[in-house]
C-alpha cells in the first residue's frame, strides 16, 4: 500500500525573537522519523510513519538560522 503524503495543522507562535511552530501529526511516534530542513524564511517538515507520510512547507514570518528541538 503507497503513502500519500498528507498535509497537517501547524500552530505558528512569534516571539519577539523567536519563532515557535506546532505541529499534528497522528500516526508518527518517533522522533527520528520527522526530518526538519530550514532555509531562510521556508521551514520544510517531512514525516513517515507506518502507514501514513506527510509533508509541508511553511513560509516563516521573517528570515531565521537556527532550528531548535523536534
Amino acid at each position: 500500500m503507497g503513502k500519500d503524503k498528507r498535509g497537517f495543522p501547524v500552530d505558528i507562535f512569534e516571539g519577539e525573537r523567536t519563532i515557535r511552530l506546532i505541529a499534528e501529526l497522528p500516526g508518527i511516534s518517533k522522533e527520528e522519523d520527522i526530518k526538519i530542513y530550514l532555509n531562510e524564511k521556508v521551514l520544510v517538515i517531512f514525516a513517515s510513519g507506518k502507514d501514513r507520510s506527510y509533508y509541508k512547507n511553511i513560509e516563516l514570518p521573517h528570515p531565521s538560522e537556527n532550528i531548535i528541538g523536534t
